[in-house]
């Protein structure tokens, strides 16, 4: 989102709404993050071994 290309910046009301949907898509992903979470709170390992790999 460094360059901002001269179309988009005369309709405002588009990047407004992008801006929405990345944050909606960032509230779902987090939504999802903790329910694995609780599911995985018993096998710790696998936890592990998925942030090692950058998941």
């Amino acid at each position: 989102m460094g360059v901002v290309d001269p179309s988009l910046k005369s309709t405002k009301v588009d990047i407004e709404t992008l801006l929405v949907v990345r944050v909606s898509k960032r509230i779902r992903a987090s939504e999802r993050w903790k329910k694995r979470r609780k599911k995985e709170g018993r096998n710790r390992r696998k936890k592990k071994t998925t942030m090692q790999k950058g998941g």
